[in-house]
């Protein structure tokens, strides 16, 4: 018989189950892999294991938990545990399981610069891919997606490559996600899909016209990084 691991201790509802937990200490202060980072588990009555209420989980942001079992403790709302982490400032070095599968990836910074400005800035992606879809017919894009798909699967792995469209949030929710989904598979795809992000845009623009692959999951990420630091 498997063992669930409860989350939390049980709290004292002699006089109603308290709102939400105590929140203690920085994660300046945890020792390197030490930071355990978890979505916390909430029943249907918006109560976690151990009977503290939280509320229910609403859209895309769930809970989650961040401690070292000693002196800290923090709770946010996010919708992936990269983006939490991200939130909560807590580095990748301190967390006992990556919040970056794909840091060995050649591309890992590319990746890490694509996630966080469509974090900041989806309206700028949205606009992006839009111009994008002008620019190649629908069958250059689905040839590009079916092309990178395998690819980025077998560099990148299974836990890398759900990680990703985790942090990427759920890639049929808009515009913005998908552009940032297919931008972040080229770049696990291919190791030399980096330089393009930095190619000259005429170069970009013709390799779009003949369906590079490549060019045309990257072209959304040109046009929406163009002029913000990367």
């Amino acid at each position: 018989m498997t063992m669930v691991r409860k989350q939390f201790p049980v709290v004292d509802v002699t006089r109603g189950a308290p709102r939400g937990r105590a929140v203690y200490g920085t994660a300046a202060n945890a020792a390197p892999r030490s930071v355990r980072l978890f979505e916390v588990k909430i029943d249907r009555g918006g109560y976690d294991d151990g009977g503290a209420y939280w509320g229910h989980n609403s859209g895309m942001q769930m809970l989650y938990c961040a401690t070292d079992g000693e002196g800290y403790r923090a709770f946010i709302r996010s919708k992936s545990r990269y983006v939490a982490a991200m939130d909560l400032c807590i580095p990748d070095e301190l967390l006992k399981i990556s919040a970056r599968p794909w840091r060995k990836l050649l591309n890992a910074r590319h990746i890490d610069a694509i996630l966080l400005h469509v974090q900041k800035h989806p309206e700028k992606w949205a606009a992006a891919r839009n111009a994008t879809q002008e620019a190649a017919r629908d069958a250059a894009q689905e040839a590009a997606w079916d092309a990178a798909g395998d690819a980025a699967r077998d560099a990148a792995g299974d836990a890398a490559w759900d990680a990703v469209l985790d942090a990427a949030g759920d890639a049929a929710r808009d515009a913005a996600w998908v552009a940032a989904w297919g931008a972040c598979m080229a770049l696990m795809a291919w190791d030399d899909a980096g330089e393009l992000l930095d190619a000259d845009m005429n170069l970009m623009k013709f390799l779009v016209e003949v369906q590079d692959p490549c060019a045309v999951l990257l072209m959304p990420a040109r046009i929406a990084m163009q002029g913000d630091a990367r």
